[in-house]
């Protein structure tokens, strides 16, 4: 096999993390890595990932269409993190989600926590469930899976602090009464108390307990 490139190690680096590449391209990636120390720092972030997040033991199988909608949905909240890492963090969102570990940021090694969505009720008809797993990290990292009523329904997500304050992260559009979306964030999530979901017309319509209060 010919030496590889950087963007080839990219695009296998988040199956070597997984541990899932075959034989011959893993000692490829490996003779690449030995000379190239940004490719190693890349790999050690994926590989710390995979590491925490996998601490959460699957039990159950995840829902119809979720793999596709998670690597759909996803997208990127910094330029240093390269389109190949979400895939790999989509990968490990994939195993966490068959499985259901309530916890907090900070509360043990791996600095992950999962919560559910608590519909508000503040829209008659319109039923919002789901879940968010976050990550914190350089930069951290928020996830959700989100089932609605059946619409294409736009959500906007905030994250509200300890303190009170509400911080804007992004939106997404739901297909057919399912979503999934994910981006770094610029917080520290251990300061974050709740995930929340307004829609189009601003109305909170779940809520998600992240933190400890």
């Amino acid at each position: 096999m010919n030496p590889l490139s950087c963007p080839d190690v990219e695009e296998l680096a988040p199956e070597l993390a997984l541990g899932t590449l075959p034989g011959d391209q893993r000692s490829a990636v490996l003779a690449h890595l030995d000379r190239c120390p940004d490719c190693r720092r890349y790999l050690n972030k994926l590989s710390d990932t995979a590491d925490s997040l996998l601490l959460l033991a699957p039990e159950v199988d995840p829902p119809a269409g979720f793999t596709r909608r998670v690597v759909a949905g996803l997208t990127p909240g910094r330029r240093r993190w390269r389109p190949m890492a979400l895939a790999a963090v989509a990968a490990l969102v994939i195993g966490l989600a068959v499985g259901y570990v309530p916890g907090h940021v900070g509360s043990g090694s791996a600095n992950v926590a999962v919560a559910s969505f608590v519909d508000t009720g503040a829209e008659p008809g319109e039923t919002v469930g789901g879940r968010v797993y976050a990550r914190a990290d350089n930069p951290s990292w928020v996830f959700m899976t989100v089932h609605g009523s059946g619409s294409d329904e736009s959500y906007a997500c905030d994250l509200v602090l300890k303190d009170g304050r509400t911080v804007p992260i992004g939106s997404f559009t739901m297909h057919a009464g399912a979503g999934s979306w994910g981006r770094a964030v610029d917080v520290t999530l251990s300061q974050v108390r709740q995930v929340q979901l307004r829609d189009t017309r601003g109305t909170l319509v779940a809520k998600a307990p992240l933190g400890a209060s």
